[in-house]
């Protein structure tokens, strides 16, 4: 199989075209040809060696979401035929920048005949991750606001999508040249992440109600910031430090809103597709219905061949991109 693969980490240039022999799925597995490969965030840490200290191990494949067909089952796989057309995610060193994957039944489903891989295999993480925090891990109601950090990204972008089909009003925070992007799939108010009196917009839009739910990728200190824009029972999941961790006002900004009842979570896509294998099947097939139903759209800024992976790399990590980004792998 052709594949890109990491031997050590750095740069982009560290990204290395080889051919490989196809990985034999085990029991409860299958192989899949790979057409399509989403590009994620995950995927730069692990090329720059960003992951803590034996998360993984060198050299690597990268990638951990795609689309294909599937090519063979492993034993025990009875759920699925060769040939069926399926979207699929893994855990880290799955091997996704390649043409043949292997991945567990729990993180496959089929995919409908009209949707395209390209679209599927751009959906596993962003729609996952998006569907597991508005339906999972809060509890809002049809228009309560939702506020969305980054909601120009891959999860971003389809969390307004998602949170407008379930009646939910969104702030999309977002920087002054994505702002027409982000209302165009959906934003009900945009504030530009930059803005000094960001937080005072946001209480304007929202009223006494204040914010319901935080979907915060920034991390650092926008998490307080948005403790203090919580209304009654709200809650800030945070699923990213792009910003790092917060810092020793987080505490007291708790406390201060401590009448309030207010909490914050973390969440952590491989934690579900790790320990919830059924509860993560259940989310990924909810994902691959609303594709087939025209709920949301993944919204794909640029299709990349395989080669061309450390452009992608950098586009994402330049903050260049609207959407998700990712990579064609043909014959």
């Amino acid at each position: 199989m052709k594949a890109v693969q990491i031997v050590e980490p750095g740069p982009v240039e560290v990204l290395h075209p080889i051919q490989a022999p196809n990985p034999a799925p085990g029991a409860g597995e299958v192989r899949i040809r790979n057409r399509v490969a989403g590009v994620n965030f995950v995927d730069t840490l692990v090329r720059a060696g960003a992951l803590p200290p034996g998360a993984i191990q060198y050299p690597i494949i990268p990638g951990v979401e795609g689309a294909g067909e599937i090519e063979e089952l492993g034993p025990g796989v009875s759920q699925f035929a060769v040939g069926d057309r399926v979207m699929w995610f893994a855990g880290l060193g799955s091997g996704g920048y390649g043409s043949s994957v292997v991945a567990p039944v729990h993180g496959v489903v089929r995919i409908a005949d009209h949707v395209s891989f390209t679209v599927a295999g751009a959906s596993p993480v962003a729609a996952v991750t998006a569907h597991h925090m508005l339906v999972n891990l809060a509890k809002v109601q049809s228009g309560d606001w939702v506020l969305v950090h980054k909601a120009a990204g891959g999860v971003g972008s389809i969390i307004l999508q998602l949170a407008r089909a379930a009646g939910l009003r969104t702030v999309a925070l977002a920087k002054a040249s994505k702002h027409s992007f982000v209302k165009e799939i959906g934003a009900d108010a945009i504030v530009d992440d930059r803005a000094e009196d960001l937080a005072d917009q946001i209480t304007t839009i929202t009223g006494p109600a204040g914010v319901a739910l935080s979907l915060n990728s920034t991390g650092g200190d926008s998490l307080i910031t948005d403790l203090r824009l919580l209304g009654p029972f709200g809650v800030v999941v945070g699923y990213g430090f792009l910003s790092g961790p917060p810092g020793e006002g987080l505490a007291a900004a708790l406390l201060e809103r401590f009448s309030a009842s207010p909490s914050i979570r973390m969440s952590d896509i491989y934690t579900h597709f790790t320990h919830d294998p059924v509860g993560f099947n259940r989310d990924l097939s909810i994902v691959a219905a609303h594709l087939a139903d025209g709920v949301f759209k993944p919204s794909i800024d640029r299709v990349f061949p395989l080669n061309q992976a450390g452009e992608a790399h950098l586009m994402l990590e330049q903050g260049r991109a609207q959407g998700k980004l990712v990579l064609e792998i043909d014959d």
